[in-house]
């Protein structure tokens, strides 16, 4: 039995409603937009059920996340020493337009969309801990270029492919929790490889950071 899809596609981030709409379609073709648009589209496999209404039952499905830029080590004192992933090709951080390009918050949403939960307690907030995901058996793959490309151009750049277990961790600081001046990336490893680092030591490049969680 060929497995079913459709997708729901919500562009400018679902904002402008008039836009959005469910797509069907071949699962080849659906499966490519949700790889390469993962923020757009929603994807979602039939169950092979029907409710009671006799309508069929689609469920949400994960799909691979792909995070793109310039990777920027912003020396603004907001959020500074953050890695940023810029698009603009001016390789600074622009807040009008970077405000969201943080690693930790890319990666962060990025794990959510693949059913990963943060695991940070109230305790941990006040110790300075402000997200936190351990998960095993999620792949990983690096890609870094001198010059701005698409993913299936910049495969022959890898700098990274590995599987193994996950530890992201954001930090806030401040005096306490009452004022909190920023936030940035603690920790960001994948099997024994510091990705933080790796990341640093790719300043100036493009980047395709690509994960996916092994089902």
């Amino acid at each position: 039995m060929i497995p079913k899809f459709r997708a729901w596609y919500t562009p400018f981030g679902g904002s402008v409603k008039k836009f959005n709409k469910m797509e069907h379609g071949s699962a080849g073709r659906l499966l490519t937009h949700a790889e390469m648009s993962p923020d757009d589209y929603k994807l979602m496999q039939s169950t092979g059920l029907k409710d009671k209404n006799g309508v069929e039952i689609f469920e949400g499905i994960f799909v691979k996340q792909i995070i793109k830029g310039w990777v920027v080590v912003n020396d603004n004192w907001l959020d500074e020493g953050e890695i940023f992933l810029v698009k603009n090709d001016s390789k600074t951080v622009d807040y009008d337009n970077d405000d969201g390009r943080q690693l930790r918050i890319l990666v962060s949403n990025a794990l959510d969309k693949l059913g990963i939960s943060d695991l940070h307690t109230e305790d941990d907030y006040e110790s300075g801990i402000s997200g936190k995901y351990i998960a095993d058996n999620i792949l990983m793959e690096l890609f870094a270029s001198d010059k701005r490309m698409k993913l299936d151009q910049i495969r022959e750049y890898i700098v990274l492919d590995s599987m193994g277990l996950l530890e992201f961790q954001e930090n806030w600081y401040g005096y306490s929790t009452w004022t909190i001046e920023g936030f940035n990336t603690e920790t960001f490893a994948l099997g024994g490889h510091d990705i933080l680092e790796i990341l640093e030591n790719y300043k100036g490049k493009f980047v395709y950071l690509v994960i996916d969680k092994l089902q």
